[in-house]
């Protein structure tokens, strides 16, 4: 293999892994969804976790409907869903909240010692604005005294944790670190014109190597076939 090819070929593996698709690591799992919750009315809920909690909801709730494949996936057979989609600032993770009807249904409010209750853990910036906002709403606090509690690590670290309750009855952590995590920085906005550049240099890069290839191709002196008299 010649150089201009070589360096042609690296090249373009180079190009090829920057625009390929980075494979998940072998084994059972390998990545995250969401987090489901069943509730009693998504508009109450909605106004919980958006309003009060601020995470964020970038649709309204969908309509009640009878989709098929998720009366199969539940086994909730006759039944309608509405799910609300929302997200957590600074995470992946999306949350579902997800109400039913033409289906009989009973509350589960487990303690939070009981085997079954379960907590969803939320990072929050500044933990007192966010306890008056959930004192406003009249939510159930379940800390002792109604207060965040003062935690120290092993490492000397320091943080506040209290526990809540949505309008179900679900637990959920609230979490201060202590210093707090700063706000992020604003990352540039990136211009369809500014990919639009960045891909042309790209192609041109690509161009002017497979040129240098073929020159040098036609400029080899070619091996004669012919017997020599």
């Amino acid at each position: 293999m010649t150089r201009v090819a070589a360096v042609l070929l690296i090249f373009a593996g180079g190009v090829s892994r920057t625009f390929a698709q980075i494979p998940a690591d072998s084994g059972v799992v390998v990545g995250v969804g969401g987090f489901s919750h069943i509730v009693a009315n998504v508009e109450k809920s909605v106004e919980f976790y958006r309003d009060v909690l601020g995470l964020e909801m970038p649709n309204p709730p969908r309509a009640f409907d009878s989709t098929q494949w998720i009366i199969d996936m539940g086994n909730t057979p006759g039944a309608q869903s509405r799910p609300a989609i929302l997200r957590i600032p600074g995470s992946k993770l999306g949350i579902e909240l997800i109400d039913y009807k033409d289906i009989d249904r009973t509350a589960a409010h487990p303690r939070f010692q009981d085997p079954g209750a379960a907590s969803l853990i939320l990072t929050v910036r500044d933990i007192d604005p966010l306890m008056a906002k959930l004192t406003a709403a009249h939510a159930h606090i379940n800390s002792k005294g109604g207060e965040p509690a003062t935690i120290v690590g092993a490492n000397g670290g320091r943080g506040r944790v209290v526990f809540v309750q949505d309008p179900d009855g679900f637990f959920i952590e609230l979490s201060q670190r202590d210093p707090a995590p700063r706000p992020p920085r604003p990352r540039p906005a990136i211009s369809s014109a500014g990919l639009s550049r960045s891909s042309s240099r790209i192609w041109i890069r690509l161009c002017a190597c497979i040129a240098t290839y073929w020159d040098f191709k036609r400029s080899r002196p070619r091996l004669s076939t012919e017997p020599s008299s």
